[in-house]
């Protein structure tokens, strides 16, 4: 149980941290057009990557974190609009990208350690 609490909190303090402290923190201290250079390098690099890290974790507990891609999808417009003061609804395009992506790393480390488990389980038995 403590290490799902551990899981949550880290998912829930990446998520502020990646998708509303940063992008206020650029808006606050970068001028112009790095402010859109900074957002569309997390649009497309750092929240990715940080929704299959994410997606990744709760697939080694996809009974108790499953719902990990679906929270990453749902709040990722409403923090990146409190962070610009704005709601944007053209940000949920980027959710319905980060959902399958989400998915399908959650699911296949899920399936990835069964299958594992099984090989490694057969490997003891032949022995």
């Amino acid at each position: 149980m403590k290490k799902t609490i551990t899981k949550i909190i880290i998912t829930v303090a990446s998520l502020i941290l990646f998708m509303m402290i940063l992008p206020w923190l650029a808006i606050k201290f970068a001028d112009g057009w790095a402010v859109t250079g900074l957002w569309m390098f997390a649009f497309f690099t750092v929240n990715p990557a940080l929704v299959i890290g994410l997606s990744i974790m709760a697939g080694t507990e996809l009974r108790k974190l499953w719902w990990i891609p679906l929270a990453i999808s749902a709040l990722f417009p409403l923090l990146f609009g409190a962070a610009i003061g704005d709601f944007v609804w053209d940000l949920y395009v980027y959710s319905a990208i980060y959902l399958p992506i989400g998915l399908l790393a959650m699911l296949g480390t899920h399936f990835g350690m069964k299958i594992a488990l099984k090989r490694k389980g057969t490997g003891r038995e032949a022995s």
